[in-house]
């Protein structure tokens, strides 16, 4: 039971801080990723021929969907040419920040992305408020010391608060999907006031359960005390023990 209201806490959580207090980016959330196609034209350094020499798949408010392969699980943003992927970011660690400098939008960072000559890759991508939305977001940077990639996107989502004051976000190619609206309440919100509602019946009733059945007093009136009293023990255990399984097995190598 209690596994089960965690689980739906870290679903329910992820939904709801898709965005900042001021901007709901949570209708960004697609089946389909979205893509930077290769070949785009590029006139950047790190371009050839004027041409991007890759595909980036995209997602804001959740891990990439369609684009999976390789490096490019569990990220928010990947690289993708023949033969080989790199992610650009994990999802696990995405922030969100209102835009400064006099841009109205929203900043999405993301790191941990795959290595390179020792250095993680990383991602800084601005979704800047505006009256049409690009179908992809633009390659502005790569900081070659620190391979932190630099993006910006242009969409309606980021006006206003967003998602909460907009309709669904137009489609754009190759086919993102359907958005839905930020109207009403979220699933999210709903989880969480179900999850909140769940622990205090569980922590008064429990409470009142073991004053009045089994006579407990004081701190032995918790619930279930010996089980919180090992929790964060067991924890502390399942780190130690996925620290040293992706320790033993995560090595790869690099892709440049």
């Amino acid at each position: 039971m209690i596994a089960l209201l965690f689980a739906l806490a870290l679903v329910a959580s992820a939904e709801a801080l898709c965005g900042t207090a001021k901007k709901n980016l949570s209708c960004m959330k697609v089946p389909k990723d979205f893509e930077l196609p290769i070949n785009t034209p590029c006139s950047l350094p790190q371009c050839q021929h004027n041409k991007l020499p890759w595909s980036i798949f995209f997602q804001v408010c959740q891990e990439l969907q369609t684009e999976t392969q390789q490096y490019c699980a569990g990220s928010m943003a990947c690289q993708s040419w023949p033969g080989e992927t790199a992610s650009l970011g994990q999802y696990s660690t995405v922030t969100y920040q209102d835009a400064t400098g006099g841009i109205d939008g929203v900043v999405v960072h993301a790191g941990q992305g795959t290595v390179a000559n020792g250095i993680a890759r990383s991602m800084v991508l601005t979704i800047e408020c505006a009256a049409t939305s690009e179908p992809y977001p633009t390659f502005m940077h790569e900081a070659t010391s620190t391979l932190e990639y630099s993006f910006n996107w242009k969409r309606k989502e980021a006006c206003g608060k967003g998602c909460e004051g907009s309709g669904p976000a137009p489609p754009g190619p190759p086919g993102p999907g359907s958005h839905g609206g930020g109207k009403g309440m979220s699933l999210g919100g709903i989880l969480l006031i179900v999850i909140a509602v769940v622990i205090v019946v569980y922590l008064v009733g429990g409470m009142i359960f073991m004053a009045v059945v089994k006579g407990a007093r004081g701190a032995e009136m918790m619930p279930h005390l010996t089980f919180w009293q090992e929790f964060p023990g067991l924890v502390g255990d399942g780190v130690k023990f996925t620290v040293s399984k992706v320790r033993r097995d995560g090595s790869y190598s690099s892709v440049a």
